[in-house]
């Protein structure tokens, strides 16, 4: 289909984030009991579609340290890198704030890029989902710019352009729909849950040649 499959990997009880979007439903599947190498149902979201399989399931508690030190090497690597583009970021924000964004990027050899419009939850190409840049975009004055924002996958310098303040009216008119909505995912969840955990404690035995022999002995008047 031309498409890449990509890693990710999660905790019981959060949500798995592949790519910085926030992938739903698959962290409770991987959990309710689905066995490693097999896959789920589709998953759709606001952005498109997805297919999880279970590549594999470790116990929680206290890791070993060589079973960990490949990652806990690259965190410490990420980290360092996230310090130094925090030092760079305070000075491109200093500049930022005596002239303009633009300006301040273009002499740090970077460009400014524009959003488009986003909400609280969604997926903002450039910036992530639900970290701690969104959080700051929401909470930032209209035409300030920011202080650098630390996130797990970079660090931001942000200038909010506008804000459009949510309608209540207009989620008032809606409420009913997305009650149903939300009623109906939380549904599926618990019906995939339930034939899962069918599945895993089903003891089945197979008789259908038995029955295929019993009907060709059946006389038809």
């Amino acid at each position: 289909l031309g498409l890449t499959p990509r890693r990710g990997v999660v905790l019981e009880g959060e949500r798995l984030v592949v790519d910085g979007r926030t992938i739903p439903d698959v962290a409770a599947w991987a959990f309710a009991g689905a066995e490693v190498g097999g896959s789920g149902e589709l998953v759709a979201a606001d952005e498109g579609y997805y297919l999880a399989r279970l590549d594999s399931v470790r116990k929680g508690g206290i890791p070993e340290f060589d079973a960990v030190r490949d990652e806990a090497r690259q965190i410490v690597l990420r980290e360092k890198k996230l310090d130094a583009l925090m030092t760079r970021g305070q000075q491109i924000a200093a500049q930022a704030t005596g002239s303009t964004l633009e300006a301040a990027a273009q002499a740090a050899g970077l460009t400014a890029q524009r959003s488009v419009p986003f909400n609280r939850i969604g997926f903002v190409d450039g910036l992530g989902q639900a970290n701690q840049a969104i959080g700051a975009a929401f909470a930032l004055p209209v035409g300030s710019i920011s202080a650098p924002i630390r996130t797990p996958d970079g660090v931001f310098v942000l200038r909010v352009e506008r804000r459009t303040n949510a309608d209540r009216s207009e989620w008032e008119a809606q409420r009913e729909v997305q009650r149903a909505l939300m009623s109906q995912q939380y549904q599926q969840r618990r019906v995939q849950q339930y034939l899962t955990n069918l599945r895993e404690a089903a003891d089945l035995t197979d008789r259908r040649s038995e029955i295929r022999a019993l009907l060709r002995n059946v006389e038809t008047p």
